[in-house]
């Protein structure tokens, strides 16, 4: 993973379709991880003790017409495989151990290694149910 731990795959035209890394080799107080134009803004925050942020909240943007739908997963111990998809190919597939991350941007599938394998996934809400996903295979 070249830099500060991270590894962009990408399609043949440039598009991110993952980011994968681990915090465990992030090193600096912030490590931006995704560009300005991601849904997610993601960031690996490195703080010491009484290092503060002052109270605060963020304000809600205005107006938003099109984001893509990401999904955020981070293995809290285990092992999974997720596969990568540009359109309906499977393009490639990374194991992930506990302590890293993937930020999708594409479509993907999702298989468990070890038992017991956890982790945690986040992408925008609200969960519209099963509707919400378009099957690739």
């Amino acid at each position: 993973m070249p830099e500060k731990g991270i590894e962009k795959i990408l399609d043949d035209k440039g598009r991110i379709l993952a980011i994968i890394g681990n915090t465990k080799e992030m090193e600096g107080k912030s490590n931006f991880i995704t560009p300005d134009y991601f849904g997610f803004q993601t960031v690996v925050q490195n703080i010491n003790e009484e290092d503060y942020f002052k109270a605060h909240e963020h304000k809600p943007f205005d107006k938003i017409d099109s984001l893509s739908a990401q999904e955020f997963i981070y293995v809290i111990r285990g092992e999974l495989n997720i596969g990568i998809y540009s359109g309906k190919e499977r393009i490639t597939e990374r194991k992930l151990e506990e302590g890293d991350f993937i930020i999708l941007n594409s479509g993907h599938d999702i298989i468990g290694l070890k038992k017991p394998t956890q982790f945690i996934l986040i992408k925008q809400g609200p969960y519209r149910g099963e509707g919400e996903k378009i099957f690739l295979k």
